[in-house]
């Protein structure tokens, strides 16, 4: 436990990071597949 808390700022910060990674490349993921299924139609 206190090894998780020594440096809990820099944990968040890159926890926070990768997520946002993550969810801006699923969001553009889905709105490829959104303009490709509004593209076939």
């Amino acid at each position: 436990m206190y090894r998780t808390q020594r440096h809990p700022s820099l944990s968040r910060s890159t926890l926070a990071a990768t997520a946002a990674a993550r969810i801006c490349s699923l969001s553009l993921f889905l709105l490829k597949l959104a303009i490709g299924c509004l593209a076939s139609r």
